[in-house]
Order: C-alpha cells, then structure tokens, then sequence
C-alpha cells in the first residue's frame, strides 16, 4: 500500500543548455513570485516542444534511506518517458505513447490499453500532451506561498530561486480520471505533515532547470520523507525517444500483487 501513496504523491506532484523560440531579451521584473510562476508556466506550455533531463529521487524512512536516479524525456505532441533504477527491484521504464503505456522492468516489456485499464482515452490523451507525470506547469498550480529567495548558480549559471508549500489537493485535481485511485491521493493528503517545492528558472527565457520537491508524511509512528528533484537540461532539440517496444505482455496489476 505505501508503494501506491508514493506514487499517488508522485504522479500528482509529479532544469543547462537551453534553446527555445522567441526568448525575452533580457530579464522581466514582477510584481510578485506568483506572477513570475505564472509567466514561467506560460512559457513552459507555449515554447517547449521537447526536453531531455534528469530525475532523482530519495526516500528516509525508520532510520533507513535510499534513493534512486534516472532519464526523462519528452516529444510533442504527447510522447513521455521515464527510466529509474529502483533498489530491490531493478531497472523501471515507463513510455506514455497515448492510448497505450508501457512498463518494463528489467527489460521485459508490459503494455496496458488505456481503455482497458479503465482510463477515459481523451482525459489520458490531454495528460499526455500536457508531459504527463512530468508536467512543470501543472506541478505550479499546487503551489502556494510562494517567496522569491537569492539567486543561485547551477553548471556555471544564474537562476532566479523561488519557494513554495504544495498543495496536494490542489494538483490531484490535474490527473486524468480513472489514472489512480482517488481515495490514495486523499490518504495521502491526510498523511502529509509538511511540504515545500523550489524552482530555478533562466530570468530571460523563465524555463525552469531545476526544481526540488521535498514531502514529509506521517504513517503511524514512522515518519517518511521523500525528496524529488528534476533538472531540464535540453529543450526543444532532437530527443533520443525510444520506439514503442514489439516484444511485449499485456499488463495485468494483480500481477504485481497489492504492494504495487
């Protein structure tokens, strides 16, 4: 059950060379950091056709930590893909080629129908278009208090840094119906103790590099923490999008068991 909360928070939660259309010339000053999340946003949405980058993330738990790493990908118009090297289990990919999503898991492939799996094809197809589990601009609408800190350096680099609690709820209402299980995401809120999110985002074409998600939950007596974090290091260039694999299973959870 607490792998599904995980990926309940992750999937709703769920930056550097850089070269996008028509970027501003020079720096924009805001109002407030709630603006600049919300032009940021914008940009994301309107200029990026295609990223590659990479994903992190930890886990603390009972005195015990560990923590996996991996590759994400995007091409318009609503091809995504995830790999993670995950501890006890091995090598997880995941491609989202709407209507189909493949899982594989040490090379072997599994392939589940969206509308087999019970997932409205359109709201699945819309999710997919908008980068799916790792969509930036939809990760922004969970966030409130939003403050801008000092500047930061990344690779050499300066970005604009800015802070912001998450609001769970907020971003479960962007999942595409049927995709998991409301009532985890609402266990989950329930569970959550704290939460924060930093952003870096280039000042003149105000694409994110980097952010970091931390979320601290509370499951009986043990404490779990998770960290996340996601750095954009191309934009809009050719994309090593791997081909929708031929060798494949159809995938039934109850395969998996209930921990999954």
């Amino acid at each position: 059950m607490w792998v599904a909360l995980i990926s309940a928070v992750a999937l709703a939660a769920c930056g550097g060379d850089s070269s996008v259309s028509q970027p501003t010339a020079s720096p924009r000053a805001f109002v407030s950091a709630a603006e600049a999340m919300d032009a940021s946003a914008v940009s994301y949405e309107t200029q990026v056709q295609s990223f590659e980058g990479t994903m992190s993330i930890g886990f603390g738990a009972a005195g015990e930590e560990f923590s996996t790493s991996g590759d994400m990908k995007y091409e318009a118009p609503g091809k995504v893909y995830l790999s993670m090297d995950i501890p006890t289990m091995g090598e997880m990919e995941v491609l989202l080629d709407a209507p189909d999503m493949y899982f594989g898991m040490d090379g072997k492939w599994y392939k589940g129908d969206t509308s087999a799996l019970g997932i409205d094809l359109t709201e699945f197809q819309k999710y997919a278009e908008d980068r799916g589990p790792v969509d930036y601009a939809n990760a922004l609408k969970g966030l409130k208090d939003l403050v801008k800190l000092s500047d930061e350096e990344i690779d050499g680099e300066t970005y604009w840094h800015y802070h912001g609690a998450l609001d769970l709820d907020a971003l479960s209402e962007e999942l595409p119906a049927d995709v998991i299980d409301p009532s985890l995401v609402a266990d989950a809120a329930d569970a959550l103790s704290s939460t924060s999110m930093d952003i870096y985002i280039d000042p003149e074409t105000l694409l994110p590099r980097r952010y970091n998600m931390t979320i601290t939950m509370d499951f009986g007596t043990e404490p779990f923490t998770m960290n996340m974090t996601m750095d954009f290091e191309k934009y809009n260039e050719d994309v090593d999008m791997p081909d929708a694999p031929t060798d494949v299973e159809e995938f039934d959870p109850s395969d998996f068991g209930d921990g999954y």
